[in-house]
């Protein structure tokens, strides 16, 4: 309905707001907002080479959600970042540190296993698992 639209475009403005003073809640919902593009707020999907600029901002303000994602992103190579399992594990680390639990995990899962670039640590694993 029209209300409906007129309520997500005043919620669009405080989101824009919040992330132009640097956020990183706001934006990392911005990122995905032109990852996924948003039809009823006029806003287009996005390319992975622009989605990139948008969420690198995110990760740059410290938001452990952006961080996980973009590991998770390194990780798989995808949303325009490439297979990166060293930068993956890295940006689980920080996120973990921030106290992200979906992180800690994934750091673990990469160091229990071991992957290119990226040797087995049993303890470490061990470790991340117990900080999640």
């Amino acid at each position: 309905t029209d209300d409906q639209i007129k309520d997500m475009r005043s919620g669009l403005a405080f989101i824009e707001k919040a992330g132009s003073v640097g956020h990183g809640g706001a934006l990392y919902y911005l990122a995905l907002l032109h990852l996924n593009g948003q039809a009823a707020l006029d806003i287009p999907a996005c390319s992975p080479p622009d989605f990139v600029k948008h969420f690198d901002a995110a990760v740059e303000s410290g938001d452990s959600d952006a961080l996980f994602l973009r590991g998770h992103s390194f990780y798989e190579g995808d949303s325009g970042y490439p297979l990166d399992y060293g930068r993956a594990l890295a940006d689980f680390l920080l996120a973990s540190d921030a106290d992200n639990a979906d992180a800690a995990i994934s750091a673990g899962a990469i160091l229990h296993r071991g992957h290119p670039g990226v040797p087995q640590n049993h303890s470490k694993a061990f470790e991340l698992y117990q900080h999640a």
